[in-house]
């Protein structure tokens, strides 16, 4: 049996052992759930706010695009971090240990199927919602930035936390790094940029410079390199974060 045939065995219970836990598959079908909120809800929380506030909730789709993509690694992410939980405390990862797949290639399959997932949700919704308005390639581009959070969150929970209460615990915290978006959103360059520090900003300032190109005809130059320092900071986590939980017994 080859490497990828084996990588898919140990995917399907992996969907198994998602399937047979409530917590977990709420988590999976989430973005449906998100999906029919917003479809429903947008529409007449928009006409609210120009009613009542003379707030105009389509001057703030690139925000509203960038928190859909920012929820749905973190729920991918959660999922897979349990997994990785549950197997250190019933003791599986020995028994991965000598099966014929290696498992640096388990874990990096079950990391790249988390970013696939997160990536191709993330941007069908938002297209399909019709936020930000951009093209396909660009909308991917920052679906895949921001789908590199799912990794993380999922190494942060099997190396930081000791078991399942903690990770949930760490989850919500986790999760909290989306609001300071929203502040940065309205704060101006450059100071906009002291957001950096956080792993997800870049992928959501890829996003509104490539909306604010849009909307003006200028050419997003810069916004490619949002996408590298994006690629470049979350991966170096990951890298870290996968070494950190390697290392715990």
């Amino acid at each position: 049996m080859s490497e990828v045939k084996r990588l898919f065995v140990l995917l399907g219970i992996d969907r198994r052992l998602v399937l047979r836990d409530s917590l977990l598959r709420w988590m999976v079908v989430f973005p449906l759930a998100l999906f029919l909120v917003l479809v429903w809800g947008l529409p007449m929380l928009a006409g609210l706010l120009a009613e009542v506030y003379q707030v105009e909730l389509g001057d703030y789709e690139p925000l509203i695009a960038v928190m859909v993509l920012g929820i749905l690694p973190g729920s991918y992410g959660f999922v897979l971090g349990f997994l990785l939980l549950e197997e250190r405390d019933q003791h599986t990862r020995e028994a991965l240990s000598v099966t014929p797949l290696h498992p640096a290639t388990y874990l990096l399959g079950r990391l790249g199927y988390t970013v696939l997932l997160s990536t191709l949700v993330g941007a069908l919704l938002v297209r399909w919602l019709g936020l930000a308005g951009l093209s396909w390639t660009q909308l991917l581009a920052c679906s895949l930035a921001a789908a590199l959070f799912g990794p993380l969150m999922a190494l942060a929970l099997a190396a930081w936390a000791q078991d399942k209460v903690q990770g949930f615990a760490l989850y919500k915290a986790l999760s909290g790094v989306q609001m300071p978006l929203v502040l940065a959103y309205f704060v101006d360059p450059p100071l906009q940029l002291a957001f950096g520090i956080l792993p997800n900003f870049w992928a959501a300032k890829m996003l509104w410079t490539l909306a604010d190109a849009q909307a003006s005809g200028a050419t997003p130059t810069t916004a490619w390199l949002y996408f590298a320092i994006s690629l470049l900071i979350q991966t170096t986590l990951i890298l870290w974060l996968s070494r950190r939980w390697a290392r715990r017994p």
